[in-house]
């Protein structure tokens, strides 16, 4: 059992160290707020 964890632990830290990784975790949460962000801008601009 250790020795899958260990496994599981190296290849799991292979991913999140990967370019790909790093800028969906930052532009994730951007692109959301700017998908609730935009139809609130345009209500109001059209107000």
């Amino acid at each position: 059992m250790g020795k899958i964890l260990k496994v599981l632990q190296r290849e799991y830290l292979i991913v999140v160290r990967t370019k790909i990784f790093i800028i969906g975790t930052i532009l994730a949460p951007l692109l959301m707020i700017g998908l609730i962000a935009l139809p609130v801008l345009f209500t109001q601009l059209k107000s």
